[in-house]
Order: structure tokens, then sequence, then C-alpha cells
């Protein structure tokens, strides 16, 4: 059975300290989302991130395995309206060489900046990064 972490309604404060590392994860490909309470009616209503595949294997950039810092449960809601946007963000996208160029806990930093405030946009309380 996958476990799954009670989720909670994150500030955007919260957010961005307890989201930046499993979304940097998920986007370098070693983390994936899942979504234990799917069904035909209603999305899930959290969203668990997990190493993918045992969660041991490779060290990321950061040196950090993702089995160490994972699983972590975010709300459905605040996955889909603050986190999905982030994750599909252009200047995220590991096709994007002027952020990936950049040492991986600058990378985290910015995911980070991103998720906050988009929290912050979305209601969850003012993030001191600004918003924008």
């Amino acid at each position: 059975m996958i476990p799954t972490p009670p989720s909670r309604i994150l500030s955007s404060i919260e957010a961005a300290e307890v989201l930046a590392l499993p979304c940097y994860l998920i986007l370098s490909g070693y983390a994936r989302p899942y979504f234990p309470t799917t069904t035909r009616s209603h999305p899930s209503r959290v969203v668990v991130v997990l190493p993918d595949g045992d969660g041991s294997a490779g060290v990321v950039r950061s040196g950090v395995r993702p089995a160490e810092v994972l699983p972590v449960s975010v709300d459905g809601e605040q996955w889909n309206r603050c986190v999905v946007p982030v994750l599909r963000s252009d200047a995220l996208t590991r096709d994007n060489p002027a952020t990936w160029s950049l040492p991986s806990w600058e990378v985290v930093v910015l995911v980070g900046r991103a998720i906050g405030s988009s929290f912050a946009v979305a209601g969850y309380g003012p993030y001191p990064g600004g918003v924008g």
C-alpha cells in the first residue's frame, strides 16, 4: 500500500518551504504525483508526491535522495490551483537552459518562489518574495 500522509491547507509561506524540493524532484524526473482518491465522479482530495521507482536510486544533483524527503501530501484543490501551474511553467521546463544550467539549489529556490507566489495569487496568504 502506498503511504498517504495527511494533507492540510498550506499558506503561501508554508507551501514555498514544504513543496519546493518535492516539485523540483517532479520536474527533475525523480518523483511523481499520485492521486489516491480519484474516482470517475471527482478528482482526488489529496495528492501525494512519491519517489519515482524505488526512491533510493539516483542521487539528485542536490545530493538528496527522493526517498529521504518523500512522500509529501498536498490538498487536492491547492494542487490543481497552485502547484500544477508552476509545474507547467515555461520558465521551469527542463528544456529551459537558463533555469536548468543553474546549480540545483538555485533551481529549488526558484521553484519555491514560484510556488509561494502561486499560492499567494490564489489567496492563501501574502508571500514575502512578492507576486509575479
